[in-house]
């Protein structure tokens, strides 16, 4: 009697698992058969300056209007002009079939190497630290 309760209990922890066997064995086959996109082109220096160009020139429009919907929030306001800023270039990405961090990249090369920029285009390189939003 004893032998077949051992046996039992076997059988119920071999069922328990099986299902994590079968789970974890479907997720490998998912990973290995996984669709793997085309490799992007890479920009040339020209691409990489136009993306950088058209990023700074709508800066300034796209701040006033963040300060406008956050005022007072400095924080709110970067955050809702990097919203906008991660918008265009997935945009421009996706028109010129370039990979998002290609983009990203020309924008920052741009700020760091001090590429020309559009009037009034000033690429502020810092974010204001989290506060609380004021209370009305």
């Amino acid at each position: 009697m004893k032998a077949i309760c051992q046996s039992r209990g076997l059988v119920t922890s071999a069922l328990r698992w099986s299902g994590f066997v079968a789970l974890c064995g479907a997720a490998v086959v998912r990973a290995a058969t996984a669709f793997c996109p085309a490799q992007a082109a890479v920009a040339p220096d020209s691409e990489r300056r136009e993306a950088f160009g058209i990023i700074a020139e709508n800066e300034a429009p796209t701040r006033a209007k963040a300060a406008k919907n956050f005022p007072g929030d400095l924080w709110s306001q970067d955050d809702s002009y990097h919203s906008a800023e991660m918008e265009r270039c997935v945009a421009f990405a996706n028109l010129r079939g370039l990979s998002i961090g290609a983009v990203l990249q020309a924008v920052d090369d741009g700020m760091r190497e001090g590429w020309p920029r559009p009037s009034g285009a000033i690429m502020k390189a810092t974010v204001a630290p989290c506060h609380p939003r004021p209370v009305d």
